[in-house]
């Protein structure tokens, strides 16, 4: 499992976006949905589990792209699986972190 992470800063804190490193770089749509992944947005850095854990707790949204980091935020506790919205084969989560 590689993971591709972006961190964003906006007046409301930090974005963090958690992708499968296999979407970077793919479009996926499906009736009126898209998810680009073609988009800078996506396209950050592999990082380790245990540095993406820590920049979780800093983070007020995280976003989470494809299986594997849809998985991984499920056991890190953040998500729950069944709230996936999936476009084109491919789950989706946006969690907001209090």
């Amino acid at each position: 499992m590689t993971l591709i992470v972006k961190a964003h800063v906006s007046a409301q804190g930090k974005i963090v976006c958690v992708t499968d490193a296999s979407l970077i770089g793919k479009k996926f749509e499906e009736g009126n949905r898209q998810l680009d992944f073609t988009s800078n947005f996506y396209k950050g850095e592999q990082k380790q589990k245990e540095m993406i854990e820590r920049m979780l707790t800093s983070a007020y949204l995280v976003i989470f792209s494809g299986k594997d980091s849809v998985d991984f935020g499920k056991k890190a506790g953040i998500v729950e699986e069944d709230t996936a919205l999936v476009i084109g084969g491919i789950p989706h989560i946006q969690c907001l972190i209090g």
